[in-house]
């Protein structure tokens, strides 16, 4: 073989070797996946610190817009808390326990309504967890002794969610803990059964609370229509309640939602939902009691 041939032939096999060359990319989905792995240990604990709806079938931007501001503005009160716990970890899959918090005084503390309690658990993958195995939630908002929602046929009085699928990423940084975090998304419907069964006591200024402005609930309490006869709506929670599904065409430019979209998915007629949040790694100390 002469020596041109010989140099042509290595020139030709450098360059196929490098051309399929993927290293590189494996690098970037292990330390993906590790990031995560390594920074949830069973017992950690993290509380939301936004919860924002993204979008809700029939919705308009109104609504949506409403719905976010009540849902800030609540958080930034403590009239609106959620938190997590790492329950699980069993090979590749995730298990969080999350549960709704209410407001105990007016210094910020607050205890878990251990009613609203669920599992989510999570497979791992290349880009972070899930989806989820779908399960309900109720998101509590008030205090616990004036709880913002009135439900009195529901395990709590909260805003029943139905079909919670997560899927969720990790900052990846462990330490310090406040740079620990998650973001995810929740894709959701709400049951136009449960959300008609559901009062609410409207509370936008940026200092009351529930406490302040919702009144305490009666079990004699009938609701009245605008003749003074009973209507059925709000029975067993009082007169500064109103019914949720009623309201909604109120900040939806008079339109009610798609209850069609969901309602293969539930089995009955309800409007599909996401929602986005973010979540923020905290001490065992700092998670609360439960209520009592």
């Amino acid at each position: 073989m002469t020596r041109p041939l010989l140099f042509a032939i290595i020139v030709a096999m450098l360059s196929c070797s490098n051309s399929v060359d993927d290293t590189e990319n494996t690098l970037v989905t292990t330390t993906i996946q590790g990031q995560c792995s390594e920074c949830l240990a069973v017992g950690g604990y993290y509380r939301f610190t936004e919860l924002a709806l993204q979008s809700v079938a029939g919705g308009a931007d109104s609504l949506t817009s409403a719905l976010n501001a009540a849902w800030a503005n609540d958080m930034s009160k403590g009239e609106l808390s959620i938190f997590m716990r790492v329950e699980k970890i069993d090979g590749n899959t995730v298990t969080f326990r999350l549960v709704s918090g209410a407001r105990v005084g007016k210094d910020g503390d607050k205890c878990l309504v251990r009613e609203t309690e669920v599992d989510l658990s999570l497979p791992l993958t290349e880009a972070g967890m899930g989806p989820s195995i779908s399960t309900d939630f109720y998101v509590y908002a008030g205090s616990e002794a004036h709880p913002k929602n009135c439900n009195p046929m529901a395990a709590a009085h909260a805003i029943p969610v139905v079909e919670v699928v997560a899927t969720v990423t990790c900052s990846g940084v462990c330490d310090p803990r406040d740079a620990d975090t998650l973001e995810g998304t929740f894709a959701a419907a709400l049951a136009k059964e449960g959300l008609h069964g559901t009062c609410v006591c409207l509370d936008l200024g940026p200092t009351t609370t529930s406490d302040d402005v919702c009144g305490d609930f009666s079990a004699d309490y009938v609701g009245m229509d605008d003749e003074g006869n009973p209507n059925g709506v709000c029975d067993g929670c009082g007169e500064k309640y109103q019914e949720l599904g009623g309201l909604i065409p109120a900040f939806n430019g008079g339109a009610d939602l798609d209850w069609e979209s969901c309602k293969e998915t539930v089995g009955a007629d309800a409007a599909c939902l996401t929602a986005g949040f973010k979540a923020i790694r905290i001490t065992e100390a700092d998670l609360p009691a439960d209520c009592q």
